[in-house]
């Protein structure tokens, strides 16, 4: 899994672009974060990845470094 890959794919799940968004960004920070934007998040997860996550994931994570490794923990 490619880290730059994951963090385009997380921002395209937005309307409009974040900008300054990196891996360490805590997501529930960004502008336009909302539950809509964390279904599209959970849907490309699980699209791309082929990874299922719950809604208690988004909150024992923080950042998007830590869906990044939780999902590569899934994934192996």
């Amino acid at each position: 899994m490619n880290e730059e890959k994951f963090l385009e794919d997380f921002i395209n799940q937005f309307d409009e672009i974040p900008e300054g968004v990196i891996m360490d960004t805590q997501f529930k920070d960004i502008e336009g974060w909302d539950s809509l934007t964390a279904l599209c998040v959970m849907s490309m997860i699980e699209n791309i990845y082929s990874v299922n996550l719950l809604a208690k994931d988004f909150q024992e994570n923080h950042t998007i470094n830590d869906l990044f490794k939780l999902v590569e923990n899934k994934n192996e």
